[in-house]
């Protein structure tokens, strides 16, 4: 045998060997958490998303929100990204977990304007922070050339918790409140700093309560929306 073909043995022995063991990998991956929303957590969010939602200012203007959706999800992520799955790691994307996302949305377009009005629920869990902490997000907006309001906070059982260390904040828990020319029972009273600094006005403030939803909006400059009647 010659050099050459001595060269091209060892050469292709060595192709055939990677390949195998490339072959004899396994993608091996398992399911560490299956994070599911009690039908407890969910009251937290009372919306069915068929309400018609008015609210009003102290003018008498009105804001009419309807045709609103709620929408339950599911998602799996996985320990590894799919790009670094398929650069590193065979394309495999190592253990998963499943979790549950559930939602309402009010959107409506008065006076060319957009008036947008959401309740998000999620988990907080991740692999690099396996919590059990939930998530509610808050969010509104009206008008054009403002910011909107929206807040994320913690939730248990029904009741609500800030962040530690974060600027959304619960300013105060209202027993019984009047908003405009309504009394209403049992009021977080949230507070959001502005969004975006470019807009001079902001709501700023947001009325909450586990059993109606949304109770009122203000604005930094006095704006006040309050919630006249829900039409379930």
């Amino acid at each position: 045998m010659t050099l050459q073909k001595a060269i091209l043995l060892v050469l292709f022995i060595g192709l055939l060997s990677l390949v195998l063991s490339n072959c004899k990998k396994s993608c091996e991956q398992n399911q560490v958490v299956d994070l599911k929303f009690s039908q407890d957590d969910l009251k937290i969010n009372p919306y069915s998303g068929n309400e018609e939602l008015i609210f009003k200012n102290l003018t008498g203007d009105s804001l009419i929100l309807s045709k609103g959706r709620r929408l339950n999800d599911r998602y799996i992520e996985y320990s590894i990204s799919y790009e670094d799955a398929k650069l590193y790691h065979n394309g495999c994307q190592g253990d998963y977990f499943w979790a549950d996302k559930n939602g309402t949305f009010f959107q409506t377009f008065p006076d060319d304007s957009i008036t947008s009005l959401d309740i998000t629920l999620s988990f907080l869990y991740s692999f690099d922070n396996p919590t059990s902490k939930k998530n509610i997000n808050l969010f509104f907006f009206h008008g054009r050339n403002n910011s909107g309001f929206e807040v994320n906070l913690e939730f248990r059982n029904d009741s609500l918790f800030k962040y530690p260390g974060k600027p959304d904040s619960i300013v105060a828990y209202h027993n019984q409140i009047m908003i405009g020319t309504k009394t209403f029972s049992g009021v977080y009273e949230l507070y959001c700093p502005n969004g975006d600094p470019r807009n001079l006005e902001w709501f700023k403030i947001a009325y909450y309560s586990i059993t109606d939803g949304y109770l009122g909006f203000l604005s930094n400059l006095g704006q006040l929306w309050y919630l006249e009647r829900k039409v379930n």
